[in-house]
């Protein structure tokens, strides 16, 4: 099991880096790598039911004078097919930014509630525009964290040798049925950020692997866990900063593997 988490991490890692590694690849050392980032409301201006906390997308746009990316991180249980077409086709063809240069990530959050605006499209789209416009010179780092305490395995192990999967929507066994809670879970942060050449930080894009379903006591739209994660990054460090969480498989990888 171990082996098989190192191997999705590497998957991951691999695939959340190829949106930005080609900047650096062959470029010339001298160029300086330049980032802009955005956080726009999609939430229903009037909105039809209670709303906690309003949910995000986040834009992230990289550039090295040759080539850009884009990173977009949104508050969604997923995004469909013709919207994230929408998306690509028309961040290339009004900002010239390649399409399969742009990765576009869901949280995988089940409190979205019928609270969405209709034209969350045309206001991410109006946040990527956002971030190109605010595009500053920057310096990149990485590194790791470790939470254990949010997360398990939802795979219990029954006393017959079989698995049981933990879900809200199936009848749960017996306790007298089950052994105990199968090992072997993703604790590890990936972290990426980007700082202004002062040194104040511009953006943190973070990755976690945790099924974003659990709400809020009052049962409102939410962000979750991934959204109050981001407010406190940002308000923690202050200046501006935006911090955009991206799901890790098996949640997102339906969605940015996606061809246009």
């Amino acid at each position: 099991m171990k082996k098989e988490l190192k191997a999705v991490k590497i998957l991951f890692t691999g695939a959340l880096l190829s949106a930005f590694l080609f900047l650096v690849s062959g470029r010339n050392a001298d160029a300086a790598l330049r980032a802009g980032v955005s956080k726009v409301n999609i939430t229903k201006d009037k909105p039809t039911g209670l709303v906690n906390d309003p949910l995000f997308a986040r834009a992230l746009v990289l550039d090295d004078g040759k080539n850009k990316a884009v990173v977009i991180t949104t508050d969604l249980i997923n995004i469909g097919l013709a919207e994230l077409a929408e998306i690509r086709t028309r961040v290339q063809n009004e900002l010239k930014i390649d399409g399969n240069n742009i990765m576009i990530n869901a949280s995988h959050n089940h409190w979205t509630n019928d609270q969405l605006a209709e034209d969350y499209v045309e206001r991410i789209i109006k946040g990527v525009k956002e971030a190109q416009q605010k595009m500053v010179s920057v310096k990149v780092g990485g590194g790791t964290g470790v939470e254990k305490r949010i997360t398990m395995n939802r795979r219990l192990l029954l006393a017959n040798g079989k698995e049981w999967t933990i879900r809200r929507a199936t009848p749960e066994p017996q306790d007298n049925m089950v052994k105990g809670i199968a090992e072997g879970f993703d604790p590890e942060i990936g972290i990426l950020r980007i700082d202004r050449t002062d040194g104040k930080p511009l953006a943190v894009l973070f990755t976690f692997a945790g099924h974003n379903y659990t709400g809020v006591p009052n049962r409102g739209a939410t962000a979750g866990f991934p959204g109050f994660a981001s407010k406190t990054i940002e308000e923690n460090l202050g200046s501006g900063t935006v911090a955009l969480f991206m799901q890790e498989p098996p949640a997102m990888l339906h969605q940015s593997s996606i061809k246009t």
